[in-house]
């Protein structure tokens, strides 16, 4: 990887971990995996619980490890879900 390549792509994730804190720090929420509620056979999530476990896996497995369907198999929900509430991954990074 050239040393641009590399500093583009550090500058990018260091960017999206800063957003990523400010709105957990902004909406005073809670970076721990999120309590799901379940209604009859379906888990329902919201936007701040997709948050909350982005949040949680890019602090500790950094920004490559923030993918969608590993995430959703964290929540215990489909992956359809998720464009519920973002465009693509990069708005959630967003």
């Amino acid at each position: 990887m050239s040393i641009q390549l590399f500093t583009n792509v550090h500058s990018n994730a260091r960017r999206a971990l800063h957003q990523m804190v400010a709105h957990v720090i902004e909406a005073d929420m809670d970076i721990e995996a999120p309590e799901l509620r379940r209604i009859g056979n379906n888990t329902k999530v919201t936007r701040e619980d997709w948050m909350r476990i982005a949040l949680a896996t890019l602090m500790a497995q950094g920004v490559d490890a923030v993918r969608v369907m590993p995430l959703s198999e964290a929540l215990g929900v489909s992956r359809s879900s998720f464009y519920w509430y973002f465009k693509d991954r990069d708005d959630l990074l967003d």
